[in-house]
C-alpha cells in the first residue's frame, strides 16, 4: 500500500512539471487600429509575461510557449492608439476594448481574479471576446 502512495507522487510531480502551449485569441476588436496587450499571470496574480500583438482581420492571437502545466488567468486590452496603457474616461469607465479569461465581465470595475482562472493541464487554446 506504501508503494502505491510513493508511485502516485512520482506521477504528481511529474504532472507538475509538464510545459504546455497556450494560445490566446483576441476576437471582435473594432478596428485593426493599434496592438493587442495580453498579460498572463500565474495562480498567484503574478503577471509571468506580458506581449504587444499585431492586429489582423479586427482578431489576434499569441502562443505562450513553455509554461507549466496548470492554473492561469489572462487580461488583454486593444491599445487603438499605441500609447502602452489602458485609456479611461473622466469616470474612469475604459474607452478601449478590454477582455479577460472565460470572458468574464465585473459589475463596478475588474472581475474577481479567482473567476478569471482556468487550467491548462495540456495544450490550450482560449478565445477572449472584447468589450467595449
Amino acid at each position: 500500500m506504501l508503494g502505491l502512495f510513493i508511485f502516485t507522487g512520482i506521477i504528481q510531480e511529474k504532472e507538475s512539471e509538464k510545459k504546455v502551449k497556450l494560445e490566446v485569441k483576441a476576437e471582435g476588436l473594432r478596428s485593426n487600429e493599434g496592438y493587442v496587450l495580453m498579460e498572463l499571470s500565474d495562480y498567484n496574480g503574478k503577471a509571468v509575461q506580458a506581449v504587444r500583438v499585431r492586429i489582423a482581420d479586427y482578431g489576434s492571437n499569441w502562443i505562450f510557449r513553455d509554461i507549466q502545466a496548470g492554473l492561469w488567468a489572462v487580461r488583454i486590452f486593444h491599445d487603438e492608439n499605441k500609447n502602452g496603457k489602458l485609456d479611461t474616461n473622466f469616470l474612469g469607465m475604459p474607452r478601449e476594448g478590454y477582455g479577460f479569461s472565460n470572458n468574464v465581465r465585473g459589475r463596478f470595475g475588474p472581475p474577481s481574479f479567482d473567476s478569471r482562472l482556468f487550467e491548462a493541464r495540456s495544450d490550450t487554446t482560449i478565445s477572449i471576446k472584447m468589450i467595449y
